[in-house]
């Protein structure tokens, strides 16, 4: 198909194509539509219109205006709920939607939490991380770049004008609770300092964010005295005596409440942020994409791997040298052959700590030197292992990571080691009212780098012979 052009005061869309496209298809699950997306979309707006309550009214007469003003037709109002989906957290993935049932329950509320998402959360984002969105959509659609952005503008400019300051205030209320049924609050959507700090909580809400969070298993699995308690301790800074006598579950509840506190505010009235605030925090600091729809997951490791990017620029020559030679030979362990320099290296860390979102498999598997020698997952954990070993750097009374593999340790002490040194050239001085990167940050390593291995175990059924 060839991509839509602009042509004078319309855009061209192929519908067939359009509506057997893969986010299309995704929008179809979500909302449960069993017949024709065109009907479904004009009886959705039709009832959106007619709501007594303002706010739904407004929000579906701006749908209207995109389905008639753009000459698009139902694709304009599908693609803007697709940009909301995805800004509040929803993946919009060939495997399924994570709403679906949210949705079929109440699909205007639905509609009305993605469109207010649209108002709340584009803007909010870098312009690198628009152009990601938007590649994202345009590839799922099949539509050009363009098209998508001419819509998302015109729905930004219908709601300026369609929605007094009581409206918006409804829209947020819709978008706060669709974002707690993934995990997110309306801080990964807005980024704004006002919704980390004072935004609504309710008990659902923190319920549904519990069970979601991906703290608790990778505290689950962390051993007592080598793992969990040199997490509270050391990167922490808990008080050893303050633990004394916790059973498992308590420490446990301590080190996401420690985590909470030290990425809180000590201002008046603020909430405590959820885990996957936290994270989004500390990936904003370093510089990374945070966007609602990245999983909490995918962001630990980037934040990890940049850390460990700064611990590889401040190896000598002799440790870069023994560092390939370890992956080798960690390769060599799982009967591959496969020479690899430092250069190699780096540039797997470097994809590892810039891409975010899923992306970073295919880049680095199809890398110079290290096409398809292993998984993706245990490759993690061969050049995070690599990195640890070749600095050689136990230090006294450190927090140490015991590793499945050989029982190697990752040293998580303050500003010293590899990692420790690299979390001191990320840390800057902040007022004492916000968050404690000098914490954060290697506690989110020692949490990324456990969950690198347990990913590594998991994958231990995957093939690791070359590909031809």
């Amino acid at each position: 198909m060839n991509p839509p052009t602009m042509a004078t005061g319309q855009l061209a869309l192929d519908f067939a194509v359009f509506g057997m496209s893969s986010m299309a298809k995704a929008v179809r699950s979500l909302y449960g539509v069993a017949g024709s997306l065109n009907d479904f979309v004009d009886q959705h707006i039709a009832s959106m219109e007619a709501s007594p309550d303002e706010s739904i009214a407004r929000t579906g007469r701006v749908l209207q205006g995109a389905k008639q003003g753009l000459l698009l037709g139902y694709a304009a109002p599908v693609v803007l709920i697709a940009v909301g989906q995805l800004l509040l957290g929803n993946p919009l993935s060939a495997v399924g939607t994570v709403l679906s049932a949210a949705a079929l329950a109440n699909p205007v509320a639905s509609t009305c939490a993605a469109v207010g998402a649209i108002w709340f959360g584009w803007k909010a984002l870098r312009e690198a991380e628009q152009q990601a969105l938007i590649a994202k959509l345009s590839e799922g659609f099949a539509l050009a770049a363009d098209v998508i952005r001419r819509v998302i503008s015109f729905a930004l400019d219908s709601l300026k004008s369609a929605l007094s300051s009581k409206e918006i205030a409804a829209l947020k209320t819709f978008v706060i609770e669709s974002a707690a049924r993934v995990g997110r609050s309306v801080y990964a959507i807005t980024g704004q300092l006002k919704d980390l700090i004072y935004s609504p909580e309710n008990p659902a809400e923190t319920e549904a964010m519990l069970v979601a969070s991906p703290l608790l298993p990778v505290l689950k699995a962390m051993d007592r005295e080598t793992e969990l308690e040199p997490l509270l301790t050391t990167s922490l800074k808990v008080d050893r005596s303050k633990i004394q006598g916790l059973v498992r579950e308590g420490l446990e509840r301590r080190a996401a409440r420690e985590l909470a506190e030290a990425a809180g505010y000590s201002l008046p009235g603020a909430r405590l942020p959820t885990y996957d605030d936290v994270v989004r925090i500390v990936a904003r600091q370093v510089k990374l994409p945070t966007r609602a729809e990245l999983p909490t997951e995918d962001l630990e490791r980037a934040i990890l791997f940049k850390v460990m990017e700064r611990s590889l620029d401040r190896m000598s020559d002799e440790q870069k040298q023994s560092l390939a030679r370890d992956v080798e030979q960690a390769l060599r362990e799982r009967g591959i052959e496969k020479k690899v320099n430092f250069s190699e290296v780096l540039k797997f860390v470097k994809f590892t700590g810039m891409d975010v979102g899923g992306t970073v498999g295919g880049l680095v598997m199809s890398a110079p030197g290290l096409t398809g020698v292993i998984g993706l997952n245990t490759l993690q954990f061969i050049v995070l292992k690599g990195i640890i070993l070749t600095s050689g750097y136990v230090a006294a009374g450190g927090a140490l990571l015991g590793f499945g593999f050989g029982g190697a340790m990752l040293t998580m002490a303050g500003a010293a080691g590899p990692i420790g040194i690299a979390v001191g050239l990320l840390y800057t001085a902040y007022s004492l009212s916000g968050p404690a990167f000098r914490k954060l940050i290697p506690a989110i390593c020692v949490i990324a780098a456990k969950r690198v291995e347990l990913s590594s175990l998991d994958c231990s059924t995957v093939s690791t012979e070359p590909a031809a």
